[in-house]
């Protein structure tokens, strides 16, 4: 494609073009750039997107309106020899656009992506309310409980997020 312009697919390899702006989020795990051992994503220029899009490269894209608001490079897709696995409870952090941490009770902390199918559950801090406990959430409401440091329980493969579920107990 043209510079500046891209496509992104899902899972189901659907297809959608859109463009970049100079107030696009570009975050690297190694493979747009940066250090795929490294804890936290590190901002990427639009040149450096750009030569990894020629190989293909594994991101997820917020996109408003045709636009990407973040394209953040999924940390499994960065070659990395440990990709992380398992349940993970603790205090949530936020580090970038679709980058979290789970701090366990020592303090130590373990990152994590979200994608699209990423399934987040709230119980009153997250969103919803103790009454109904397992409200579904979208990432923004993910994103504002990080900044709160509610405790969640994390199951990720590869790296990634399957589901988070609000600490209620």
């Amino acid at each position: 494609m043209a510079p500046g312009k891209y496509t992104v697919s899902d899972l189901k390899d659907t297809q959608q073009a859109f463009v970049t702006s100079t107030d696009t989020d570009i975050e690297g795990a190694g493979k747009i750039c940066g250090d795929a051992d490294g804890q936290a994503a590190t901002p990427c220029t639009e040149a450096q997107l750009e030569a990894a899009a020629k190989d293909g490269v594994s991101a997820t894209v917020k996109l408003r309106n045709g636009i990407a608001v973040s394209i953040v490079e999924d940390h499994a897709s960065s070659g990395g020899s440990d990709k992380p696995s398992g349940s993970w409870s603790g205090k949530l952090g936020h580090l970038a656009p679709g980058k979290y941490t789970v701090a366990d009770q020592q303090g130590k902390e373990r990152a994590f992506f979200t994608s699209t199918d990423t399934t987040i559950n709230g119980s009153g801090l997250i969103c919803g309310d103790a009454e109904s406990p397992n409200t579904p959430c979208t990432e923004d409401q993910l994103t504002a409980a990080a900044k709160n440091g509610v405790d969640v329980v994390v199951q990720v493969k590869d790296g990634i997020a399957d589901v988070i579920d609000e600490n209620h107990n």
